[in-house]
């Protein structure tokens, strides 16, 4: 099942802020992305692991199965 919503440039300044409101309605549902893994674990391991880390260059996207399990997708 769709449930969870994946934050493109989740571990910066504007999409943290959205991951962090988000998780405590959806805590484990928020995947927080960007080019950078240890950005996105480091900001994962702030969040005390309640939202899950992923490395997603948007610009060099050749696996698309990182989508399997999103609902929702923000760009920010």
């Amino acid at each position: 099942m769709k449930r969870k919503i994946l934050i493109v440039g989740g571990y910066g300044a504007v999409g943290s802020s959205i991951a962090e409101r988000l998780m405590k309605v959806y805590p484990h549902q928020i995947i927080i992305a960007g080019r950078s893994f240890s950005k996105a674990q480091a900001k994962a391991e702030e969040f005390q692991n309640k939202v899950i880390p992923q490395q997603l260059d948007v610009n060099n996207l050749k696996d698309f199965s990182v989508l399997n399990e999103v609902e929702l997708l923000l760009c920010v």
